[in-house]
């Protein structure tokens, strides 16, 4: 628990930004939580833990027993380098170091982080006519309450940086594939900070949480959200679901020196044994190489699998970067429990990938569960998006799905307007439709 959002470091810097009153605002900040809230919560319960800042250094000394404690001030880099005392907060906003692990800060608890996503074209069509559906409008970029033309700048940099950035004459269409592809790209940055931070907690900081920011907003926008005004889920709610599964795999390049790593780690109580399955394939599907890593993971913990350098290493039978993707399974058991779990490393980005046509085919199989088989090769996030006038979410989305592969998505609804004429209109795409078939 904590006595306020991001306070301390706001009052940190008043001293400095104003000689007159800094330093009345930080007595009075200090003497309002240790003096006056933290009693309060104390008094009431013991149960939780409390710092007096969602950021901070933490504090030196607490005995639980009297409540005493006292905080720990100062220049975290000169008077406390460590990533032990706190939580911290980041906006990695450069286009440039999005899936760069090393700027990404070790901490005990990531109490913040976040990137933007447009909203999806349904939501935008619940209030603005189709022709003013477009990415630079005026009227959607000062929607958002976030700098709205640099955000707008930043995304469609990301977009062609690191996907299939999309090409279709139809411009609805066009702005459908462009926000679904922000979507995404938010997806995978927040991705890529949540499975760095939960590996850490078999390091020395001992991770033990993540929130990344946000869950709503206020109204259909382009924002930090997951789930829009309207309720539809936007990829990062499905892909959230995916990485905090409770034993899970990752992977991932880095960049500053073309360096492979795999890790598996463990948020169960019990100790977990099992099995990753590895298996490198051409976007036609071809299998390349599969290889098998067992391992075994005490409660709370995580592990390295494998750790390779250059491109050569990296890849089995010569393959290119461009034509490989990695396709990752792991099944885990404890004492009392199983555990499944999917990922994928697509390894110089979908932006330089050689995607063919996946031939996805769907069809309805019983009540409000849809069947996707993916036939003609491998599908990079399969998507099923539901019509205006039905509420709801899907049991999965944003899923690969390898050649030959069929999977089930089953619709929970909240709330139909339609009496079920909706499902005539569930659609599924992939990364591939993103250009002109």
């Amino acid at each position: 628990m904590t006595g306020g959002n991001e306070l301390e470091g706001y009052n940190l810097d008043m001293i400095s930004y104003n000689d007159t009153y800094g330093q009345s605002f930080f007595k009075n900040f200090t003497k309002l939580e240790m003096e006056t809230v933290w009693p309060e919560v104390y008094g009431n319960t013991r149960s939780l833990s409390w710092i007096q800042s969602s950021d901070s250094h933490g504090y030196s000394y607490y005995n639980p027993n009297t409540g005493t404690w006292l905080n720990r001030y100062g220049n975290v880099a000169t008077e406390y380098p460590s990533p032990y005392f706190g939580p911290a907060e980041l906006y990695n906003l450069e286009t440039v170091q999005a899936f760069n692990h090393s700027v990404l800060p070790a901490s005990r608890f990531m109490v913040e982080f976040g990137i933007w996503s447009y909203d999806s074209l349904e939501s935008y069509q619940t209030i603005l006519p189709d022709a003013d559906i477009h990415p630079k409008n005026p009227i959607i970029i000062q929607r958002c309450y976030d700098d709205g033309p640099n955000t707008v700048n930043i995304l469609d940099n990301a977009v062609a940086t690191y996907y299939a950035y999309p090409n279709r004459s139809d411009p609805l269409v066009q702005f459908d594939q462009m926000s679904w592809t922000t979507q995404i790209y938010q997806a995978e940055h927040i991705k890529n900070q949540i499975e760095s931070y939960r590996r850490s907690v078999g390091l020395p900081e001992n991770n033990l949480g993540q929130l990344f920011w946000q869950l709503n907003a206020p109204w259909t926008t382009l924002s930090l959200n997951s789930i829009e005004y309207t309720e539809r889920w936007k990829v990062l709610q499905y892909v959230a679901g995916q990485v905090f599964h409770r034993v899970a795999v990752s992977s991932w390049i880095e960049p500053t020196n073309t360096t492979f790593n795999l890790w598996v780690v463990s948020d169960s109580w019990e100790p977990v044994s099992g099995t990753v399955t590895a298996t490198w394939m051409t976007w036609a599907g071809d299998i390349l190489n599969t290889t098998e890593y067992p391992f075994t993971l005490s409660e709370l913990n995580s592990t390295a699998l494998d750790e390779r350098t250059g491109w050569s290493q990296i890849l089995p039978n010569s393959a290119k970067s461009s034509d490989a993707v990695l396709l990752l399974n792991l099944t885990a058991h404890s004492n009392v429990s199983t555990f499944m779990n999917q990922n994928f490393l697509v390894p110089h980005y979908l932006s330089n990938a050689r995607l063919v046509d996946p031939g996805l085919k769907l069809s309805k199989v019983e009540g409000r569960t849809w069947r996707v088989e993916a036939s003609w090769g491998v599908a990079a996030y399969v998507w099923l998006s539901h019509p205006i006038g039905v509420t709801g979410y899907f049991d999965q989305n944003a899923v690969f799905l390898a050649k030959g592969e069929t999977r089930d998505f089953k619709f929970t609804v909240l709330k139909d307007t339609t009496d079920g004429a909706w499902e005539a209109s569930v659609r599924v795409r992939s990364m591939w439709d993103n250009w002109e078939i």
